[in-house]
């Protein structure tokens, strides 16, 4: 009579199963905002400093780059630091 109940363990067992893989995986989305990675370019003139998301925290630049006619440089060393 009661035979088919069996199901519903089954069942529980897997939400309880859902619930803790959700709980890990809010842990890990918090580690990753703390986690941060720095990545340079130019031998040292461009640097930048992002959390393992990928959010940009801060971008340091050596001021001897900073030529108006560099301009493209600049921009090139920026990106290269930042996907570094």
């Amino acid at each position: 009579m009661l035979k088919g109940l069996g199901g519903f363990g089954d069942m529980a067992k897997m939400m309880k199963a859902a619930q803790e893989m959700q709980a890990k995986m809010a842990a890990l989305t918090e580690e990753m905002d703390r986690i941060t990675v720095t990545g340079i370019s130019g031998a040292g003139l461009v640097k930048a400093v992002c959390t393992a998301k990928g959010e940009l925290k801060s971008l340091d630049i050596d001021p001897s780059i900073f030529q108006p006619s560099e301009k493209e440089v600049v921009e090139d060393l920026i990106l290269a630091a930042i996907k570094d």
